[in-house]
């Protein structure tokens, strides 16, 4: 469920219907919570037969403890970034001890990228905005690769340095999305 949070905010960001298949949408995973987070963002839900489809719309900014999903946190600030108002994301403390430090990750690449961000010793508050193009840095990290691959999509001059980080989760990420921008 994790990796499938970052097709969900493809949706959410696109305004297209991303499918998942192959989840149980009774699953006991923390990181099912992300199509909550979604919805409450403004998307539309499609659940259905073991898949589960998101679709953005007017996303808006929201107030959400992601203390037990935190692998999802920084595809929800990119996603948050293209909101309107402020995201604000706590109890997240236990992110600046991953494989890098998270919250500090996101912030700087969030501001590389022209969006309003401000960090806290748990927390990330995001202004959304009109994110703009930019060299990302991983820091060597499959989340923060994967997360801020997705604006690629919609923005020019989106780069991600150490793409080949990935391959600790999800080795075949880039073949899949390279196949939804065709």
């Amino acid at each position: 469920l994790s990796n499938a949070g970052y097709f969900w905010a493809i949706g959410a960001i696109t305004g297209k219907m991303i499918i998942v298949k192959n989840i149980n949408s009774n699953s006991l995973q923390g990181d099912l919570k992300q199509i909550k987070i979604l919805e409450q963002m403004g998307c539309i839900l499609k659940i259905e037969d073991n898949q589960i489809g998101v679709c953005g719309s007017a996303l808006k900014g929201i107030d959400v403890d992601m203390s037990d999903t935190p692998d999802a946190v920084p595809v929800i600030a990119v996603v948050a970034s293209f909101a309107k108002g402020k995201t604000r994301i706590t109890n997240i403390k236990h992110l600046r001890e991953k494989e890098c430090d998270r919250i500090d990750a996101v912030y700087s690449q969030l501001i590389k990228m022209g969006i309003k961000v401000e960090q806290g010793e748990d927390y990330l508050e995001i202004t959304g905005g009109n994110p703009k193009g930019a060299i990302i840095e991983t820091f060597n990290d499959h989340r923060i690769a994967m997360a801020f691959s997705i604006p690629g999509l919609l923005i020019q001059g989106m780069a991600i340095e150490n793409e080949s980080c990935v391959e600790k989760s999800f080795p075949n990420y880039w073949d899949i999305f390279d196949a939804l921008q065709k």
